[in-house]
């Protein structure tokens, strides 16, 4: 990978060991995805926060970051934690586990992290500005930012997430490329009575139809322009990202790069079209 001055001085330890080994771990990365260079990123969020998720290793590779001097060089909030912080003891929750997670928990805090404590960030104050680059992981809020927010990040994954955030810095890669963008798949779901999909729930439904079907690319939604807010949006964020890889989707006449289908699709021919019955619906609702 080509890297900028700063960036070298990164790697090569001059501002910090931690930095030295998230730079040195990103730029592997950024080989294996064949990108070229890195990109600023302005803001962060951590998925890896979770003892539960990432287990002893990730406790340690997160004490290790704080232990060698790490700080966030972005804003950065946190996804949720395995506990409840304030009663766990209530919930039964084990003491040795608690006790985990709550060495988790400072050791994200004590670099710099904002203890949001959230999947949904982008609720809380973490609202990155359309066409920003980011590096955020957990599912939801990745697909949210990049769908609805307009904002550009690649779906990072634990403790990924926490070497973006040390050195402000992600791979040029993926979803924060232009030519990615694009959907893939377009599905139709004018044929869907209107009395269910004015309920946010159905987007819920039909964000775990699209999810499953289209795994990896990116769909578009058309017929849903005249009435969805940001609820429907939500719900069809979090389900497609569950029930596939979804990253971005685009809702045609609703979402910032979605304004005609050919904005969503980037002019290409190519695209998969799906229509979208009452029966679709109703077999993705008993699901």
């Amino acid at each position: 990978m080509k890297l900028n001055t700063y960036e070298q001085e990164m790697l090569s330890g001059k501002h910090g060991e931690a930095k030295r080994v998230a730079m040195k771990i990103l730029s592997r990365m950024g080989e294996i995805y064949g990108a070229e260079e890195m990109i600023s990123v302005e803001s962060a969020h951590i998925d890896g926060c979770s003892y539960s998720a990432v287990w002893d290793a990730g406790l340690d590779f997160a004490e290790k970051m704080e232990k060698l001097g790490g700080q966030v060089a972005v804003p950065t909030s946190l996804n949720i934690t395995s506990r409840d912080i304030r009663e766990w003891e209530k919930f039964q929750v084990p003491v040795g586990f608690a006790k985990k997670c709550e060495r988790m928990e400072n050791a994200y805090i004590n670099m710099g992290c904002i203890p949001t404590w959230t999947c949904s960030p982008y609720q809380y104050g973490n609202v990155p500005r359309f066409g920003t680059h980011i590096a955020w992981a957990e599912s939801n809020a990745v697909n949210y930012a990049n769908s609805i927010l307009g904002a550009r990040t690649e779906r990072y994954g634990d403790l990924i997430d926490l070497c973006c955030a040390l050195v402000g810095r992600a791979p040029y890669m993926g979803l924060h490329k232009t030519e990615n963008r694009a959907a893939k798949v377009v599905y139709d779901i004018s044929q869907i009575p209107m009395k269910y999909l004015e309920d946010p729930s159905a987007f819920a439904v039909l964000g775990y139809l699209v999810g499953k079907d289209v795994k990896e690319e990116i769909p578009a939604v058309v017929g849903a322009e005249s009435f969805v807010g940001k609820e429907h949006l939500k719900a069809f964020s979090a389900a497609s990202a569950a029930s596939g890889s979804v990253g971005m989707f685009h809702v045609i006449g609703c979402t910032p790069e979605a304004r005609t289908l050919k904005e969503a699709t980037q002019g290409k021919e190519d695209t998969r079209n799906v229509a979208v019955d009452e029966e679709m619906y109703w077999h993705a609702y008993e699901e």
